[in-house]
């Protein structure tokens, strides 16, 4: 049998939008699954629902270079947020720095809802406002949408807040610098030196537009076929990469995005680990 929010989530999935409706609009969430979903959960899962929230815009689109440690520094020393100054320009980092924003506030209701539950709880509008406009900057609004409640509710349910709060940190420490005001992940192939029938999956930065310039490599996967019901993929990190943000790398670029899933059915979990720090990332397979 299905828990509250295993259905909840479902129900989310199935409603994101869909160009059969008469009145779609590609990446507008509608209100009510969401509303529902955070009924289905505990006040200590929509706690860390928006502390990852808060890390998976810290992946993408992220706020400023700059910007990220300065946010870190002050959630870890429990100080007032700085999220920057608006950009000129209306980038990924002018929609992060909102989205951050919002998001602490979010947190923030959830957290003196928790400590008194006759504090009102945070509102489902808050989420579904931030990741309309952050769905609208990807290539396909719906899938955004899909692979957002997938990435970030399982994670809400089995991290406790305090340990969501401190992946929430690392992710804006890891800020990724010298990016274009349009920007994306996007994953390749590359050989193994060492043996010319085994690829392993690059992660890059690139600007969206067709034909656009690849900006840099930032990490490279291997050991990601199934080994019995698991995958223990292994990342090589040319740049500081965080645990969060090397789940999402892994789960949404390389299989969803790149792999088109090809080893579903195939796992019941994956593990990803940090080749220089050690730290890991699982999930369960969707």
């Amino acid at each position: 049998m299905l828990e509250p929010w295993q259905r909840a989530l479902r129900n989310c999935v199935q409603q994101v939008p869909d160009d059969s409706n008469l009145n779609y609009e590609p990446g507008v969430m509608a209100l009510k699954p969401l509303e529902d979903l955070l009924a289905a959960l505990t006040p200590e899962q929509v706690v860390a629902l928006g502390w990852f929230a808060l890390a998976d815009v810290a992946v993408w689109p992220q706020v400023s270079g700059g910007d990220g440690p300065k946010i870190a520094d002050a959630l870890e020393q429990q100080q007032a947020v700085d999220v920057g100054p608006a950009g000129a320009v209306r980038g990924h980092a002018t929609v992060g720095r909102k989205a951050t924003e919002a998001l602490l506030g979010f947190v923030a209701s959830a957290e003196r809802h928790l400590a008194d539950p006759k504090e009102p709880p945070p509102t489902a509008s808050v989420l579904q406002q931030i990741f309309i406009d952050i769905a609208q900057l990807s290539n396909d609004p719906d899938v955004y949408w899909r692979e957002w409640f997938l990435r970030v509710v399982p994670a809400a349910i089995k991290v406790a807040p305090l340990e969501a709060r401190k992946l929430a940190i690392a992710a804006f420490r890891c800020t990724l610098g010298s990016v274009a005001p349009t920007w994306d992940y996007e994953a390749g192939l590359k050989e193994d030196p060492a043996d010319d029938s085994v690829f392993h999956g690059v992660i890059a930065l690139v600007t969206p537009t067709r034909g656009g310039t690849e900006l840099y490599d930032i990490g490279v996967f291997s050991n990601y076929a199934p080994q019995g019901r698991t995958i223990a993929a292994v990342l090589d990190p040319l740049s500081p990469i965080d645990p969060y943000r090397m789940g999402y790398l892994f789960q949404t670029i390389l299989m969803t995005y790149f792999l088109n899933d090809q080893y579903s059915g195939r796992y019941d979990a994956v593990v990803c680990t940090n080749q220089r720090t050690g730290e890991r990332w699982s999930y369960s397979a969707p």
